[in-house]
């Protein structure tokens, strides 16, 4: 990888999510070859990584050697809709995107619950899976919003699959509308 990127996600310690401003990758240290075992979100890394790319359902990069920490950067979401992300899923794999106004199919009635896939959201006839990380407990239990922004990673390059990587990554949108005298 010729170029820095930044860290926007690790999931435990399976797989840390790299990304650019072109596109995104997650990383999987393999061969155990990573000093740091925990990459905070903004977590900046220096260019110069050396591994390989292999196809484990989306693209995966295993390095080869330690990597350099060159600082923090701001981790910065790539606004899409859900009919873009369809379009194009492998430009969106392993980037942090922010879905805007969507809505839920079980909204009011139920709390997320820890299940992968199980929730889905909606916007303009295109349905999304909410997935969730391992390393993420604070969502399941939380009342399902009817709208809201949602940030989160795109993980897949045949799907839609939207990981928010909290709950913190949910913008509840209100239901009320002002309006004017």
């Amino acid at each position: 990888i010729t170029n820095p990127v930044v860290v926007s996600y690790q999931d435990g310690s399976n797989y840390i999510y790299l990304q650019d401003d072109k596109g995104g990758i997650r990383m999987k240290d393999e061969f155990g070859v990573l000093s740091a075992t925990t990459l905070p979100t903004g977590t900046k890394i220096a260019a110069g990584l050396l591994g390989i790319i292999q196809d484990n359902y989306g693209y995966e990069f295993i390095p080869y050697r330690d990597i350099t920490i060159d600082g923090t950067a701001e981790v910065t979401a790539v606004t899409a809709t859900l009919a873009e992300i369809d379009a194009d899923k492998a430009a969106y794999a392993d980037r942090l995107v922010r879905v805007e106004h969507v809505t839920f199919n079980n909204s009011g009635k139920e709390v997320f619950g820890a299940n992968v896939e199980k929730d889905t959201i909606i916007q303009e006839g295109y349905k999304a899976a909410l997935r969730l990380f391992n390393s993420v407990t604070d969502i399941a239990g939380q009342t399902i919003p009817a709208r809201a922004t949602v940030v989160g990673i795109s993980t897949s390059t045949s799907k839609l699959l939207i990981a928010p990587r909290g709950w913190s990554d949910i913008t509840v949108e209100s239901s009320t509308v002002a309006i004017d005298k």
